[in-house]
């Protein structure tokens, strides 16, 4: 494929573009994504550090799992021809907000997650020298006779 072409504009927004050679290669990509996102999930319930990575990148994983099933409808609607829905400009754009949400996430997770760790265990030993509420009696119970 001519890398010229890719920035074509008659190419890149043909409403009824060609034969797709690349459909299982993209099944293939969308499926990694999908069943990824449930790897992901797991691994971060079994992370200790489970609340900061979700305090730095909240809902990573179901936000992965929504992209892979849209990238599953992209490449149905390419597969029957529907005019505009299969153009290459949407795929094409569509790809490069997966990576850039993949990359930002490890972005994330790389730079951030030790500062987010220092800031809770900066915190939690400050709280321990805060005052505590005062507790609450119960009120006793009558007797029944």
């Amino acid at each position: 494929m001519d890398l010229g072409k890719l920035f074509d504009l008659n190419y890149m927004f043909n409403p009824y573009p060609g034969d797709f050679k690349f459909m299982p290669l993209f099944i293939g990509f969308f499926l990694v994504i999908t069943i990824g996102s449930f790897y992901l999930e797991g691994w971060i319930k079994k992370n200790p550090n489970r609340s900061n990575i979700q305090r730095i990148i909240p809902g990573v994983a179901k936000h992965l799992r929504f992209l892979g099933l849209i990238g599953f409808l992209f490449l149905w609607a390419r597969h029957e021809h529907i005019p505009y829905f299969s153009m290459r400009a949407a795929l094409v754009a569509f790809i490069a907000y997966i990576v850039w949400t993949i990359g930002n996430s490890i972005y994330k997770y790389k730079t951030q997650l030790n500062q987010v760790i220092e800031l809770n265990l900066r915190n939690r030993k400050h709280r321990s020298y805060l005052p505590k509420q005062k507790k609450k009696r119960k009120p006793k119970r009558k007797s029944r006779r």
